[in-house]
């Protein structure tokens, strides 16, 4: 199992390259990296693991011995962070996800920006909190009843309704960290990426289907 990781959703994006138990090769970027850009950086990501895979020195990108077309032998499966986040990066991450799959013929992934930060923050019960809008964010309970599924609310009705008595993980803007801050939320702290991402990819249900962008908004 080689799989190839694609996070545009995050705002600080990743492209990684995992086989299951160990994180193989990782380079992080802009969550607004152009579609010209983002092949390159995965070809790049791709070629630092197999050299870590095959136990030789990476050769610079485009070297006659790695041409583009090795780059993706070793790759089995694709995952790709589906949302929310921007409208553009995340049709650009989940477009190049699919065009991925069908041409090398291998299963992918979509996984939702929220499960992301469960597996960075492990068992323990939290509150996922992304903002999208100065009075709008998506939200979900871990651990807790009060949303166990992402939902999009007004943030009067997520002030509201918070469990003051969970930390929380995500992304807000300065506004609504805050707001959280006056709530007394305390912000968990992330595991590594070698301990949560092998984790994360082995237990997605990997399909030959279509993958969709998430906005949350019924669009």
């Amino acid at each position: 199992m080689h799989v190839l990781y694609i996070d545009l959703a995050s705002h600080d994006g990743l492209i990684a390259c995992s086989d299951g138990q160990a994180v193989l090769a990782e380079e992080h970027c802009n969550h607004r990296i152009g579609d010209h850009e983002l092949l390159p950086l995965i070809e790049q990501t791709l070629q630092k693991a197999r050299a870590h895979v095959h136990g030789r020195h990476a050769l610079p990108f485009g070297a006659a011995q790695d041409r583009p077309a090795r780059v993706y032998d070793d790759v089995t499966h694709i995952a790709c962070v589906t949302g929310p986040g921007g409208f553009t990066s995340l049709r650009v991450a989940v477009t190049c996800a699919n065009v991925l799959s069908d041409q090398l013929n291998i299963p992918s992934a979509g996984v939702h920006l929220s499960d992301v930060h469960q597996a960075k923050a492990g068992a323990a019960p939290f509150v996922w909190i992304h903002s999208t809008k100065q009075e709008e964010l998506f939200a979900r309970t871990f651990g807790d009843n009060t949303w166990p599924e992402p939902v999009h609310l007004s943030l009067a009705d997520f002030m509201k309704s918070v469990p003051r008595n969970l930390p929380w993980s995500g992304e807000l803007i300065p506004e609504h960290q805050t707001l959280v801050k006056e709530l007394g939320l305390k912000e968990t702290v992330a595991a590594r990426i070698q301990s949560w991402l092998p984790q994360l990819l082995t237990s997605l249900p990997f399909e030959n289907k279509l993958l969709l962008p998430w906005y949350g908004r019924g669009y």
